[in-house]
């Protein structure tokens, strides 16, 4: 796939110089996947790492939007993965939380105000959104509900240009809980 992608943008793998990757919240697997593929490559290309939020890529998806914004990924286990933002109408999201692992109910007794909601969340929540929140909310296309490598590539340029790349050896995807392995095998101690 990758080299697909080089050869339909006419490129090699050594016009590479630097590689950018949504760090999480999202599929335990998938970040395990996309981190050790971005390890190995810059590794071996000797180029530097930049990670941004999943969250925050994902509402970019919606940065010209006058009013809150709340990305939600499900994150099973009856929780999503969501974080709030607000948008000027102009291009510009402001984060106004932190990302979290939450139940959706609690969720919605955070927002007080008109909120456009997108992200894989919405085809399993979106009716307990819409029962909570009533007139208030509002689902994006559901177009709009991947995170986009254009903005994870734009949220990262600041981060490149301001050499704060992260340490090939040491970082890892934000998980924000333990994985079910973990759980279980925490349990499993705990019961022995």
């Amino acid at each position: 796939a990758i080299d697909n992608l080089l050869h339909e943008a006419s490129l090699s793998i050594d016009d590479i110089g630097g590689i950018a990757l949504a760090l999480g919240p999202g599929s335990f697997t998938g970040l395990r996947i996309g981190v050790s593929t971005v390890k190995g490559l810059a590794y071996a290309l000797q180029v530097p790492v930049v990670g941004v939020p999943t969250l925050d890529a994902l509402a970019q998806n919606l940065c010209y939007a006058p009013s809150l914004v709340c990305p939600v990924l499900d994150a099973r286990k009856k929780e999503v993965y969501a974080a709030l933002f607000r948008g000027d109408g102009g291009g510009r999201l402001e984060k106004i939380s932190e990302d979290w692992v939450i139940a959706p109910e609690d969720l919605c007794s955070r927002i007080t105000e008109k909120v456009i909601f997108l992200g894989n969340g919405i085809e399993v929540y979106g009716e307990t959104f819409r029962k909570k929140l009533g007139p208030q909310v509002l689902f994006a296309s559901p177009e709009f509900s991947l995170p986009r490598a254009v903005h994870v590539a734009r949220l990262s340029l600041p981060q490149f240009t301001n050499g704060r790349t992260l340490n090939l050896f040491s970082f890892t995807p934000v998980y924000l809980r333990r994985s079910e392995a973990e759980t279980q095998y925490q349990a499993r101690k705990e019961n022995t």
